[in-house]
């Protein structure tokens, strides 16, 4: 999920899930934050209108239809979402605190030929009138714009890629495979009791799969087997993501070796297939190993963003040294020595 910095995404959630433990029935507990509640569970657009951010209102969704599923309080479960949210805050906080010097160094770097321009006018120079001369001028005009457009789409992708890293990836964009394996989910659907998730939507936000974890967990505490949480927790995330749980949970109902329901799914839920495991081939229980593997799904995430952070300073040396700086000797330096060889000096 991704929460701006500072903001505090789960206020309604929080109020939402105290109503519900003081004895407040769900209809009355969402209405006192202006969500409509139909067939046991909040409309979604009108929860993306109170969190703003569709993966935390996808992953509210998943959260109450899972209630609804397991017949039990929303509460708890919820709970599960708005500790993701928190944590979520904490780190983007912590992203944008890393990422803000090295931004704003990029955005220095990429006025360094104009301010040797604005500097060459104050000597006295006119480097503009040296730009403009038919041939050489020209030529160095154009090598240091070229350099410099260079440098500054370079710098910018490589903030927006230490920007994104550590994040989950907001929707799944090959729609195709995920509408092929529509008519499996469907055979799989009738195996394990009819718990499908529902079609996907072109580019829908994806449930964490932290979140999927911790809802994992939840069911199991349930006493539902390995089976049937994978077929639970896919109908309540919906989606491609959903429909991957809700078919491997369904093949290894009907005899699949694990490694074979789990092939082929979204890489993404490698960490779900690996928690589950042992619950499903040694006996175990499912819950600690999959709150554990959704703690160490966060860390990793949070590990991976302020890293991309720190050396964003580092690989922003390459466009400064391959761009920038030579922008500035075309645009600010030569024009300049060139003015004062020209007209005796400055003065």
């Amino acid at each position: 999920m991704t929460v701006p910095a500072g903001t505090a995404p789960g206020a309604g959630l929080a109020a939402v899930s105290d109503a519900l433990r003081s004895g407040a029935e769900p209809t009355e507990a969402w209405r006192r934050v202006g969500v409509i509640v139909r067939d046991g569970v909040p409309t979604a657009t009108s929860v993306r209108a109170v969190t703003g951010d569709d993966a935390l209102a996808a992953a509210v969704l998943a959260a109450s239809r899972l209630a609804r599923e397991l017949g039990a309080s929303p509460a708890p479960v919820l709970d599960l979402v708005l500790r993701s949210a928190d944590e979520d805050a904490d780190a983007s906080v912590r992203r944008a605190t890393a990422l803000a010097g090295p931004a704003a160094s990029a955005r220095v770097l990429s006025w360094l030929p104009a301010l040797g321009l604005v500097l060459g006018f104050a000597l006295g120079a006119n480097p503009l009138a040296v730009l403009l001369d038919p041939g050489r001028g020209l030529a160095l005009l154009a090598g240091g714009v070229g350099a410099d457009l260079l440098g500054r789409w370079w710098s910018g992708r490589l903030v927006r890629d230490a920007t994104v890293a550590g994040q989950p990836p907001r929707a799944r964009t090959d729609g195709t495979p995920a509408m092929r394996r529509r008519s499996r989910a469907i055979t799989a659907g009738r195996r394990v009791g009819s718990l499908v998730a529902p079609a996907p939507t072109a580019r829908p936000a994806l449930v964490p799969v932290p979140v999927v974890l911790d809802l994992l967990a939840a069911a199991s505490e349930s006493g539902a087997p390995v089976p049937r949480c994978l077929a639970s927790v896919g109908a309540a995330v919906g989606g491609d993501r959903g429909l991957d749980l809700a078919e491997a949970g369904a093949e290894i109902s009907w005899g699949a070796s694990w490694a074979e329901a789990w092939a082929g799914r979204d890489d993404a839920l490698a960490p779900v297939a690996s928690a589950l495991r042992p619950a499903w081939e040694d006996g175990s229980s499912p819950v600690a190993a999959a709150r554990a593997a959704a703690r160490a799904v966060r860390r990793g995430q949070q590990t991976q963003a302020l890293v991309a952070a720190e050396r964003l300073g580092v690989r922003l040396l390459l466009p400064l040294t391959l761009c920038h700086l030579p922008a500035f000797v075309l645009l600010g330096i030569i024009p300049v020595l060139v003015s004062f060889v020209g007209h005796g000096g400055p003065g």
